[in-house]
C-alpha cells in the first residue's frame, strides 16, 4: 500500500503548472527514499495557489487536517524562509510526525 505524503512546498512566485511540477518531482524524490510508492494526503487547486495570503488562512486548516493524516510530512527547498511552511512544520514536529525534509537532490529524514 502506498505511504501518504503532505508536500510542504513554497508557493511563492510560483503559478499552478509551476507548483505541480515541483510536486510531481517532490514525490518522485520522496518515493526514491523510501523505496516505495506514494500518494498525496492532498490535492492543490488552481484556485488555491492564486489566493493572497488573507484568503488562505481559512483553506490552511482544512490542509493542516489533511497533513495530520499523513503517513510522513515532507518540506521542499526553502520551506523556512515562508511563513506557512514554517507553521506547517512546527504542527508537524508537535504531532510527532515522520518528517523528511528536501536538501538539494536529497530527501533526509528529520529526527
Amino acid at each position: 500500500m502506498a505511504k501518504k505524503i503532505y508536500l510542504s512546498i513554497p508557493m511563492i512566485d510560483k503559478n499552478y503548472e509551476e507548483f505541480i511540477q515541483a510536486q510531481a518531482e517532490l514525490s518522485e524524490k520522496v518515493s526514491k527514499y523510501l523505496n516505495e510508492d506514494v500518494s498525496l494526503a492532498e490535492n492543490v487547486s488552481p484556485e488555491t495557489i492564486k489566493l493572497n495570503p488573507a484568503e488562505y488562512w481559512p483553506y490552511f486548516g482544512e490542509r493542516l487536517g489533511n497533513m495530520c493524516k499523513s503517513d510522513y510530512v515532507v518540506f521542499a527547498e526553502g520551506y523556512e524562509n515562508v511563513k506557512r511552511c514554517r507553521i506547517e512544520y512546527k504542527v508537524a514536529s508537535e504531532d510527532d510526525k515522520k518528517i523528511l525534509v528536501e536538501h538539494g537532490n536529497e530527501i533526509q529524514e528529520v529526527f
